[in-house]
């Protein structure tokens, strides 16, 4: 039997489901590197950015096959920027009690909003320092369209 994942995504676990599922995840941005993944039930949690292959590859069942749960010694080498700092775009995190979700896109917001994914206990932030609650937050963007 193949491995089985889990993932929690703002609050939320997801799983079981399979490594290529878990990839499909991530590749439609609905899973980001500062997530949480677990291979097995009874697994250790750990940030989704250090699981190999699961964010440098295509989506394919061979780069499924690819993905591996961190070494041991918790090493990683260092990942290069995905993107220039002059490219760099406006971006939101969402926080829900010691959990932290993001980057986000305004747009991203506003749809989690729209879906009802967005929480009313739950606070959002441009920079990771300063927290509002999330209907403030929605109605601002909303007002300034």
């Amino acid at each position: 039997m193949s491995t089985q994942w889990y993932c929690r995504i703002m609050g939320e676990e997801w799983g079981p489901m399979s490594a290529l599922e878990l990839f499909a995840v991530a590749r439609r941005g609905r899973l980001t590197r500062d997530d949480v993944v677990r291979e097995g039930r009874h697994g250790d949690w750990v940030r989704a950015e250090t699981v190999g292959g699961l964010f440098d590859g295509s989506y394919t069942a061979a780069a499924s096959r690819r993905i591996t749960f961190p070494p041991p010694n918790g090493r990683l080498s260092p990942r290069p920027a995905l993107r220039t700092i002059g490219a760099a775009r406006e971006r939101y995190w969402v926080r829900h009690e010691a959990e932290i979700a993001g980057p986000f896109s305004d747009r991203r917001i506003r749809r989690l909003a729209a879906m009802g994914k967005l929480k009313p206990e739950f606070l959002v932030s441009r920079d990771r320092r300063e927290w509002h609650p999330v209907a403030d937050f929605v109605n601002q963007m909303l007002a300034s369209r």
